[in-house]
């Protein structure tokens, strides 16, 4: 089976040279043995994960965030990782503890997170008086952050963290604890014939 994965989504999945790595393909390659499921993964950018397994070019994507909002188009396995989106501002920015935004609803305060993230319908939600400005990816969240366009960019804590302390040293405040908690999971279509997800869910409890 064709397994998409972000191709540099560290800690989670990343590809050196042919090869993926990281803590969910570790977790994954053992479930595919465990659940005798041959494998190939497939390196993909973050944001055409989804449209790959959509249009057939995959047959399951891993580290999917599962979320409400994605029920109606894919099937999820039981998650695999926790985990979760925090708020990234610059160092000595007037913004409260970035664990939850209590009080900002009503500022306008503007902020931006990828389009094809969990956490742009969770702000939507949740704070919908804040002024919203999608973007592709974490580089050009990060990069309106620096630049002033935005106050704030939302991003996975753990990738966040490690993309801020290696290409913005010194820059950023490093949030302590996710605003959103959100679990990573492997996902297929709806009517997969595969059975791949009960099978990876079978044996996943003797992980």
């Amino acid at each position: 089976m064709r397994i998409g994965y972000n191709s540099d989504f560290r800690p989670f999945t990343w590809q050196d040279g042919e090869e993926a790595h990281g803590d969910l393909i570790n977790i994954c390659r053992e479930l595919f043995l465990k659940a005798e499921i041959s494998a190939q993964f497939v390196a993909l950018e973050l944001m055409s994960g989804q449209l790959a397994l959509q249009n057939g070019e995959i047959d399951a994507l891993v580290g999917i965030a599962i979320s409400p909002h994605r029920k109606d188009r894919f099937l999820f396995s039981q998650p695999l990782i926790q985990t979760g989106g925090a708020w990234f501002v610059l160092m000595g920015t007037d913004w409260q503890d970035d664990l939850v935004l209590q009080g900002l609803q009503e500022s306008q305060l503007a902020v931006t997170t990828p389009t094809g993230g969990p956490l742009l319908a969770e702000i939507k939600a949740d704070f919908p008086a804040l002024n919203l400005t999608p973007c592709d990816d974490y580089n050009q969240a990060l990069q309106l952050v620096v630049e002033g366009t935005v106050q704030a960019a939302a991003l996975n804590i753990h990738v966040g963290t490690r993309m801020v302390t290696t290409q913005y040293p010194g820059c950023f405040r490093i949030p302590v604890a996710p605003f959103f908690h959100v679990a990573l999971g492997i996902a297929v279509l709806p009517g997969d014939q595969s059975g791949m997800i009960d099978r990876i869910n079978c044996v996943m409890p003797g992980l």
